[in-house]
């Protein structure tokens, strides 16, 4: 049981913790690391190579964001696998859709190499509409199971 003060005992029961009292583990979907920052863990399962959509953000009028992300896809039953790392930032002028700032001609930046062993799979960020995306692309006749990691930073 955590004390009034909400202090971790030494075994990591408790809640919020100080600089010289931790918690344990901490597990969640969704962590706010400060006002504006986020990092969020998105999972989907594919079957076949159609492009999908792991995690949206809706852009509301005058946002403006920097993307990163983290994404592996792992085939069920096979070797396929594939890793990416890619970054972006995108905003929304009123009246108007979420549209990329673009570094030189890209839109979107590989950071790292992309790392996979069968061609056909992908993972990228795309603007629709009035939101931002993570897409990814599995392989025909094929269960990919695929996580992604999307810290965003929401300029204030």
């Amino acid at each position: 049981m955590a004390t009034k003060a909400i202090v971790p005992r030494s075994t990591g029961e408790g809640g919020l913790g100080t600089d010289s009292k931790l918690w344990g583990a901490l597990y969640a979907r969704v962590q706010y690391l400060a006002p504006g920052i986020k990092r969020e863990i998105a999972t989907i399962q594919t079957t076949d190579g159609t492009i999908t959509a792991i995690w949206t953000l809706a852009l509301s009028e005058g946002d403006a964001y920097a993307i990163l992300v983290k994404v592996t896809g792992v085939s069920i039953g096979t070797a396929i696998v594939g890793s990416y790392g890619k970054r972006a930032t995108v905003r929304r002028l009123t009246g108007a859709g979420a549209t990329f700032v673009k570094a030189g001609t890209a839109n979107v930046v590989s950071f790292g190499n992309d790392m996979e062993n069968k061609n056909g799979l992908d993972a990228t960020i795309a603007v629709s509409g009035n939101n931002v995306q993570v897409t990814v692309k599995g392989i025909a006749a094929t269960t990919m199971n695929w996580t992604a990691v999307v810290e965003t930073i929401k300029a204030a």
